[in-house]
């Protein structure tokens, strides 16, 4: 059987993409060689790894899209010489790699933000193509997923839910890309206590992260990167959600939640991304870790093996199957309310021989049980068994 040819169709934060155009004003005029090695190099989300890993045995040939880079993109199809419209140049633009590249399997990674009709649009140019999709934040939407053949989610009651729904689900268990750590740089924490992700205030966004973080913020000094949720923005979804009919997301949700969120933008800075992100965790002492709401009672997110795989001591909020994953306050540190999250932290911070205690053996556990790599071979497995047939 020849090399499988899997094409990722994935996005970055326009933030993310933005931040290293901004610092080098010269790479959106290099050639998309130089434009794809830089975006792939900043190890952001997953950048390139699936191509790097799948790619390492000789069965998979993988394409790696960032399809919303826009200077990469277009740079490509000038080189390829591909028009594209100026309101559609996204979808443009994919499907004229995906039509060079010519893939046996298609993964829209976000189908979210990426239409589920350009999936069925990739069908019907190749029908025999198989389409996998990511479902990581509990969505369990069969409309947004309906092209797809395969599911994957980091979420067992997710898999439950697609295969229920007639999908070839697996589960595909999150973890660090240890390969990362040797571009980091060892010196001493200069931050007691960090915190770095999103405050998406949608419905089974960040709710209960900002309420959290909002409280830990007056009781401790904590150094919060955060990509957050615009008032006004909010302020919008709000809105929507009063024409859905949900009053109490529109009507009462935001007195709670319009002070928070006032609170940590006085003192929050600015989210930062991929390697810059790596290393603040690395840097700090001791980081926090809030999941989603939309996670519900399971640990689920990047944050639990980027913060130990750094080197850095976990604190996160108790999930029952977090036992999976570490040694409770042997590994990692979990807490289940406000006062216990700030007991903890403060005792860690005093107590510099038993924090480096748990963050070695934090790191230790992540960089030999929760390899990006293995789970990223493991979902290749999975495929592999659903391709046969294929020339």
């Amino acid at each position: 059987m020849s090399r499988v040819r899997l094409f990722k169709a994935g996005s970055f934060y326009p933030k993310a993409i933005g931040s290293l155009y901004e610092r080098d004003v010269s790479l959106a005029g290099k050639g998309f060689g130089s434009q794809y090695e830089r975006l792939m190099g900043s190890a952001f989300q997953w950048a390139d790894f699936w191509k790097k890993h799948l790619e390492s045995d000789g069965r998979f040939e993988v394409y790696e899209s960032v399809w919303n880079a826009e200077a990469m993109q277009k740079a490509w199809a000038l080189e390829n010489r591909v028009a594209y419209k100026k309101e559609s140049w996204q979808e443009d633009i994919l499907i004229a790699q995906v039509r060079e590249f010519r893939p046996d399997i298609f993964f829209p990674h976000g189908a979210g933000t990426l239409s589920s009709s350009f999936s069925a649009r990739v069908r019907q140019e190749f029908p025999k193509i198989i389409i996998c999709g990511y479902d990581g934040v509990a969505r369990n939407d069969t409309k947004i997923f309906a092209p797809m053949d395969i599911m994957f989610s980091c979420l067992e009651s997710s898999v439950g839910f697609y295969r229920s729904s007639g999908y070839k689900a697996e589960y595909f268990k999150l973890g660090y890309e240890d390969s990362i750590n040797h571009q980091l740089v060892e010196r001493p924490p200069r931050f007691d206590c960090s915190f770095v992700g999103g405050l998406f205030l949608g419905t089974n966004g960040h709710q209960q992260r900002l309420k959290f973080l909002s409280s830990v913020s007056a009781r401790m000094d904590v150094r919060f990167h955060i990509k957050a949720t615009s008032f006004s923005a909010y302020l919008r979804s709000r809105a929507r959600q009063l024409l859905d009919g949900n009053l109490r997301a529109a009507l009462v949700e935001p007195w709670f939640d319009a002070p928070r969120l006032h609170r940590l933008t006085r003192i929050l800075h600015p989210g930062i991304y991929g390697l810059e992100m790596l290393q603040l965790l690395r840097d700090s002492r001791t980081t926090l870790n809030i999941h989603i709401d939309a996670a519900g009672e399971s640990a689920a997110n990047m944050r639990l093996f980027e913060a130990t795989g750094t080197g850095s001591c976990l604190v996160t909020d108790w999930k029952p199957n977090l036992k999976n994953f570490f040694k409770m306050d042997e590994e990692v540190v979990c807490f289940k309310t406000v006062d216990e999250c700030v007991e903890k932290c403060k005792y860690l911070i005093c107590n510099e021989k038993e924090r480096e205690k748990i963050a070695r053996a934090g790191q230790k556990r992540t960089l030999t049980s929760h390899r990006l790599r293995d789970s990223i071979l493991n979902a290749g497995e999975f495929i592999l068994g659903h391709c046969k047939g294929l020339n």
